[in-house]
């Protein structure tokens, strides 16, 4: 098992490495290498686990990345967007939640002295064979992790992989079982058939008049039009409220006042710490207290932050963090490093990663970017904002005023936006907006159908939102017999001409069973005919729907048994079958049969491993936030 732990650690860094690498570093930020950084909006809460904003960011891009690679590029850029990728991936992630809640519930673990070894054994770690740790800091830094927060990562996921499997090696499948299949799947089969085309029986077909409207009276049910309706629809639209051409040089020029007033008196302090990381047991006093004995007696604190800091990514470096500007490190940091004099040590203070000794290493006062550098920078923050803000009033306005009105197209033009009307759409749907589930679900209720309301706001994403009237309706309604005629006609001549083939066919078989072989009787008729030899259920060289038949066909004692069967485009296949050939499972060799009774056993893994996640869903207390 721990050797399948390796090639789950080697695959998750690979992910990591070429997927996440690749994403914005802004998605991470210098907060998050801490534990306890800057907080987290809320996307939903799985039983007690809360997954965050940023978790689903990653995870859509890492998902994007994937689907992009595996398409090879050919998937449309409209379906890779955040709003279509965010709900599938929050659904994914919310089950990754439940397996690890469970697998930690289960007390399934990895020691500290195995996970450091995998850790260390890791390809992707190592140059020259060898686990080098500038290489090792480099990677995390860019996926935004500490030691601490990546070896939290990797138990989790080792963890749900000694679930995983555990449920996965239970499944059985009895030698017996697998053996059938086996036997059913090796099974030969040797038949002929005959095709007889539509083209056969053209021109004999007829429809009168009579029997169409036989059928139409008798048949009503199958031409009923559903009930319809026009409505009008009110959208908007954060990102269509935008435009660069409603702003102007001034308020360009005054937004760069603002940003340029930021920087005066601000600073930014260079900060290195010296980490004693907590750990499941705790921190460990004994060398907090070591380490502070050892600076107050003059050692170098880059020397000690390189032979002791748990921070591996800045160890190297003197324990050298960067700089802040009072809100890039926990509270607790950010609060110490500000009251210390320059080159000045801090006491021991502590965060959720741990303990930390900081040192105040430079003062640096920033300097605005030039304006013309910054200038497109802040016309699309000022479009944006202008936007948002624009969208919310409007929103404020049709929340209060949609519901009463009498005519969304007169609140529209009172609102100075555009409204819209449909085409007539049904209960599937129509263009646009209108084929969204949620929205039809509002027009076609009580509250918008029948007792014609407005629907209200209907959130549908952060920045869109709709409300919807209906302003015609057509009950459902019979169609008249002129617009399904075509219709009934095309589907009584292909019934008929079936009824022909088949006689023809039954023709064919007589002379068959009278003890004519199939090459002449085809041949007499001007017909095509095939012989397939030793064929079995996985062919894929022989005409499926004869194969398929073939297949249903009860073995032959003393004569051949024949069968029709109907393909898509009209034509008529008649099967003669001669021969079963059943495999005895003497022939097959053990090495076959394992593979036949694994096969099983994976399917059968699978499926029950969906139903585990099934039930965890089922069974999970789910809230996902609105947005």
């Amino acid at each position: 098992m721990i050797q399948r732990f390796r090639d789950k650690l080697q695959g998750i860094i690979a992910i990591f490495i070429v997927v996440l690498i690749s994403i914005p570093f802004v998605l991470f930020g210098v907060e998050n290498l801490f534990i306890g950084g800057a907080s987290q909006n809320e996307v939903a809460t799985v039983n007690d686990t809360t997954i965050t904003e940023l978790e689903l960011n990653r995870a859509i891009s890492q998902y994007r990345q994937q689907l992009v690679e595996q398409s090879q590029g050919q998937i449309p850029e409209s379906l890779l967007s955040d709003e279509r990728l965010r709900q599938p991936v929050l659904q994914q992630l919310i089950i990754k939640a439940l397996e690890n809640s469970e697998a930690q519930n289960n007390h399934l673990t990895i020691s500290d002295k195995e996970l450091d070894q995998l850790l260390v054994e890791q390809i992707a770690f190592q140059e020259n064979g060898l686990f080098n740790q500038q290489l090792f800091r480099s990677i995390l830094g860019t996926l935004g992790y500490t030691p601490a927060t990546y070896r939290q990562f990797v138990r989790q996921e080792l963890a749900s992989e000694q679930q995983r499997l555990g449920l996965l090696m239970s499944n059985f499948v009895s030698q017996q079982a697998a053996d059938k299949q086996l036997l059913l799947t090796a099974q030969g089969r040797d038949f002929y058939f005959i095709e007889l085309p539509k083209s056969l029986v053209e021109g004999q077909v007829v429809i009168s008049e009579q029997s169409i409207e036989e059928y139409y009276n008798k048949n009503q049910a199958l031409y009923m039009k559903p009930e319809q309706v026009k409505v009008n629809y009110i959208e908007l639209n954060s990102n269509q409220l935008a435009s660069s051409e409603d702003i102007s040089e001034s308020e360009l020029q005054e937004a760069y006042q603002q940003y340029a007033d930021e920087f005066n008196g601000t600073e930014q302090r260079l900060a290195a710490h010296i980490l004693v990381e907590a750990t499941e047991a705790g921190v460990d006093e004994s060398k907090v207290a070591d380490i502070q004995q050892r600076l107050d007696a003059g050692e170098d604190f880059a020397e000690l932050a390189s032979q002791l800091s748990d921070d591996i990514i800045t160890s190297e470096d003197g324990g050298q963090l960067g700089y802040s500007n009072g809100d890039a490190f926990p509270p607790a940091f950010e609060q110490a490093l500000a009251q210390l004099q320059l080159n000045e040590v801090s006491e021991p203070i502590s965060t959720q990663a741990g303990v930390h000794f900081i040192k105040l290493l430079n003062i640096s006062t920033n300097e605005p970017t030039p304006y013309e550098q910054i200038k497109d920078e802040l016309l699309t923050d000022l479009t944006n904002n202008k936007a948002k803000q624009r969208y919310e009033e409007l929103y404020s306005e049709l929340e209060d005023l949609a519901f009463n009105a009498d005519n969304l197209l007169d609140l529209a033009e009172q609102l100075g936006i555009d409204a819209k009307t449909s085409d007539w759409i049904n209960r599937d749907g129509g263009a646009g907006i209108l084929s969204n589930p949620e929205v039809l679900v509002s027009v076609f209720s009580d509250d918008v159908l029948k007792d014609r309301n407005s629907s209200g706001l209907l959130d549908i994403s952060e920045n869109q939102a709709v409300v919807v009237k209906i302003a015609d309706y057509q009950a459902a309604s019979l169609q008249p017999l002129s617009e399904v005629g075509k219709l009934i006609t095309a589907k009584l001549q292909a019934q008929a001409s079936t009824n022909l083939l088949k006689e023809k066919a039954a023709q064919l078989q007589t002379k068959l069973q009278a003890g004519k072989d199939i090459e002449t009787v085809a041949k007499e008729a001007g017909l095509q005919w095939h012989v397939t030899i030793g064929s079995t259920l996985t062919d894929n060289t022989v005409d499926a729907d004869a194969l398929s038949l073939a297949f249903s066909m009860p073995q032959p004692s003393n004569q051949p048994v024949w069968q029709t069967t109907s393909k898509a485009n009209g034509d008529l296949l008649l099967v003669q079958l001669n021969k079963v050939d059943n495999k005895n499972i003497a022939s097959f060799s053990k090495k076959e049969r394992d593979n036949a009774r694994n096969s099983l056993v994976q399917l059968g893994a699978r499926q029950q491993y969906i139903g585990f996640q099934t039930w965890l869903r089922s069974n999970a207390e789910v809230v996902i936030a609105n947005r």
